[in-house]
């Protein structure tokens, strides 16, 4: 029988709105291309990471920022959707979202452009009540 060991997962780590671009091929420096898609999801390493986490049934808590804004405000309702503790996520009001901007060929290989924007300002808060820190360290902890 397996047990489940008790406890609070804390994930510090990013928080970012991405904007996937569906292309045929990449372009070539200096070139145009369409586009066959875009969609907007919630990502970020420590969002994906820490919404894993609570699928499997883990407690979580997740440390990092948003900005405030829109997509700072629509990522705070995906982790409370997934029971993700987000009283250590900090909202930047200077600072905007991080953006992650995708392009996925039609290989299904990617390139990504990210820009960090609140995750930049994290503050790491006290870790009383917490049993497992997983720290992917894409960002920089004050």
């Amino acid at each position: 029988m397996t047990t489940r060991a008790s406890g609070t997962v804390a994930v510090l780590g990013s928080i970012n709105m991405d904007s996937v671009f569906r292309v045929s091929q990449f372009p070539q420096p200096g070139e145009t291309i369409l586009a066959m898609s875009v969609s907007q999801h919630a990502g970020g390493k420590g969002l994906n990471q820490a919404i894993a986490a609570a699928r499997a049934g883990a407690e979580v808590r997740m440390i990092g920022a948003v900005g405030d804004d829109a997509a700072g405000r629509i990522l705070l309702d995906v982790l409370i959707g997934e029971n993700i503790d987000c009283s250590a996520i900090g909202i930047n009001k200077v600072e905007a979202t991080g953006i992650a901007q995708i392009v996925v060929d039609g290989s299904g290989e990617n390139q990504i452009i990210v820009v960090a924007g609140a995750n930049a300002k994290v503050s790491c808060p006290s870790s009383s009540g917490v049993s497992v820190l997983l720290a992917q360290l894409e960002i920089p902890i004050d």
